[in-house]
C-alpha cells in the first residue's frame, strides 16, 4: 500500500468500516437464523419460553465460536433488530463496530423506552468518532 498519509489513513479508515459493515451482516444473519429457529419451534407447539434456545448451540457450530459468544450474538442481534434502531443502523453503515455496538447495547439496557429515543441518539452520534480499541 503505497501513498500519501493522509490517503493511508482514509484507506484505514475505509477498511474498518467495511469491517464493521461485515460484522453487521454477520450478526443479523445470526439473528436471522435464531428467529427462524423461533418459528420453527412455535410451528412444532413448542413452550414459547424455550424456542429458539438450541440456536445458539447450531450458531456455535457454525461459525467455530463458544456457545457463549453465541448467544451474545443472538442478544445483540435482537437488541438491535427489536429495541435499538440507531445503533443498529450505525453499525450496518460502519460508522460503529460490534465493540462498540456491543457497549451501546450493554449501556442501554435498563433505559426506559420514555427515555431511549434521545439516549441512544445521542450516545450513537457520540460513539461515532470514539475509538473501540482498548
Amino acid at each position: 500500500m503505497s501513498g500519501t498519509a493522509g490517503e493511508l489513513a482514509d484507506a484505514l479508515v475505509e477498511q474498518h468500516a467495511s469491517i464493521a459493515r461485515a460484522q453487521f451482516v454477520e450478526i443479523d444473519a445470526v439473528t436471522t437464523l435464531y428467529f427462524e429457529r423461533c418459528d420453527e419451534d412455535e410451528k412444532a407447539g413448542g413452550n414459547a419460553a424455550v424456542q429458539g434456545e438450541f440456536a445458539n448451540i447450531e450458531v456455535a457450530f457454525v461459525l467455530s465460536v463458544t456457545e457463549y459468544a453465541a448467544t451474545r450474538m443472538i442478544a445483540l442481534g435482537c437488541d438491535l433488530r427489536l429495541r435499538l434502531r440507531r445503533v443498529s443502523a450505525a453499525f450496518a453503515s460502519g460508522k460503529i463496530d460490534v465493540g462498540q455496538a456491543t457497549a451501546l447495547s450493554e449501556v442501554l439496557a435498563n433505559v426506559s423506552e420514555g427515555a431511549l429515543d434521545l439516549i441512544e441518539k445521542l450516545l450513537v452520534e457520540g460513539a461515532a468518532g470514539c475509538s473501540s480499541w482498548v
